[in-house]
């Protein structure tokens, strides 16, 4: 089973990953650009082309070496923060390359609106437009995809947080 969620930052995906985790019984794999901020890479608004290629490139090896996982995060999400953060065409087709080469290893996409305030951590972008932005672009994203005939796997929770969980382990 290999379960990833989208959506912009701080929409809860992360609490509902771990939590969604605990309950199934399948492992966690999280915060992928948290780790390679730490390895110098820049993130949000400031997010290169680098750091994008390197976000495809870690989704792509959860993808491909482990059969079971839940991801806060799915291919979806960095091609959002590149078309936000206007990176080059390059970096944006190797983005639809491996997110049409991959989005079907997923078993299931729950897609989170931005329907919570924003949390100050220290690394998400408080600019709430950015947030809007990004948000479009999923949402663009995932409207191209199920017009391309991709995304069946793709389901949008749109209710309160203390009911997310429960409609996702209902579907």
């Amino acid at each position: 089973m290999k379960i990833a969620f989208t959506g912009t930052h701080s929409t809860g995906k992360t609490y509902s990953a771990k939590e969604l985790s605990q309950i199934l019984k399948i492992p966690y794999i999280g915060n992928i650009s948290r780790q390679l901020q730490e390895k110098g890479f820049k993130l949000n608004k400031s997010g290169e082309d680098i750091t994008q290629l390197a976000i495809y490139d870690a989704h792509k090896q959860i993808i491909i070496n482990n059969n079971k996982f839940i991801c806060d995060r799915s291919m979806i999400d960095p091609l959002a923060y590149s078309i936000t953060n206007n990176c080059t065409l390059e970096t944006l087709f190797i983005g639809w390359h491996n997110l049409l080469r991959y989005i079907n290893e997923y078993n299931f996409i729950f897609y989170y609106p931005p329907i919570i305030l924003l949390e100050n951590d220290g690394v998400r972008s408080m600019d709430i437009k950015y947030r809007e932005q990004v948000n479009e672009n999923i949402v663009m994203i995932i409207n191209l995809l199920k017009e391309l005939g991709y995304g069946k796997n793709i389901y949008i929770i749109d209710c309160v947080i203390e009911k997310r969980i429960k409609s996702i382990v209902n579907i």
